[in-house]
């Protein structure tokens, strides 16, 4: 996993979440609406990427 267990991040709305945990349920509840079938693009790559 790409992120640390004690993180914290405030969202758009304001909401502060606290911990791995809160940061997971945050995101799987808009990737499991809102965002459904929404996918990450590079709009460019680095030199020396492939």
């Amino acid at each position: 996993m790409l992120m640390a267990p004690e993180i914290d991040c405030v969202i758009v709305g304001g909401s502060w979440l606290h911990g791995r945990g809160g940061f997971i349920f945050c995101h799987r509840r808009l990737f499991d609406s809102r965002f459904r079938g929404s996918t990450i693009m590079p709009l460019e790559k680095a030199a020396g990427e492939a």
